[in-house]
């Protein structure tokens, strides 16, 4: 009987120790590499990235948006831009399992991140959320619909992915008519619960975060 009661001690602590040493989701920047860290093991991470390199008398903009496995399955995944990694850079990479979500730039640049300007998603119908819109120039976006896969693409205002065509001011991007980023072929009509939405504002480094909240169910505490 003593040794049982040493025993079963033993065994709650070993029930703790993949608690204790889950990793929390993280990014890196180093030796020209973007690393994300404790996301799923196995998983595939979705990984977007606008990086700016600076010229003699302008900025290239470089825009990236890959689906990543992890082969490994150690819950880390590596991406190195082939145009180089410049410090300002702003990154978000998302679990395409969990939707979980870490965003990041090298050192020291320094990102802002915010949630949507209210009025920012429409659509035809209060659960047909199909059209973005923002009072910027340029929108680089990502939709990531957990278990499913990701969409992405941009709008310049008044020109191209502007859904409205003016130079008024805001970018409009009709979220359907974004193409897939993973090789599921899903297509995509208009932003489910739990989709997450990111919005990079290149020339800001700004990001903008959403995830679309499932209503509560009927008789459901709101």
């Amino acid at each position: 009987m003593r040794a049982s009661r040493l025993f079963l001690p033993l065994l709650s602590l070993l029930s703790l120790v993949p608690l204790l040493c889950a990793a929390s989701p993280g990014l890196a920047f180093t030796e020209g590499l973007v690393t994300v860290s404790g996301m799923t093991p196995g998983g595939e991470v979705l990984l977007f990235g606008v990086a700016r390199h600076g010229l003699v008398y302008a900025n290239r903009y470089f825009v990236y948006r890959e689906a990543l496995l992890d082969g490994d399955g150690d819950g880390e995944v590596s991406f190195e831009p082939p145009e180089g990694l410049p410090w300002k850079s702003s990154w978000v990479a998302v679990d395409s399992a969990t939707g979980e979500v870490v965003v990041g730039a090298p050192e020291p640049y320094r990102i802002t991140v915010s949630t949507l300007p209210p009025g920012a998603l429409a659509g035809s119908a209060p659960d047909l959320l199909e059209e973005l819109a923002v009072d910027e120039e340029w929108l680089e976006v990502l939709v990531v619909r957990p278990g499913v896969g990701g969409w992405g693409g941009r709008a310049f205002e008044g020109g191209v992915g502007d859904q409205d065509g003016a130079a008024n001011g805001r970018a409009v991007v009709h979220l359907p008519d974004l193409p897939g980023v993973t090789p599921n072929g899903a297509p995509f009509t208009r932003l489910h619960p739990k989709d997450v939405l990111a919005v990079m504002l290149p020339e800001k480094g700004e990001i903008l975060l959403f995830t679309l909240t499932p209503k509560p169910q009927s008789g459901a505490a709101p």
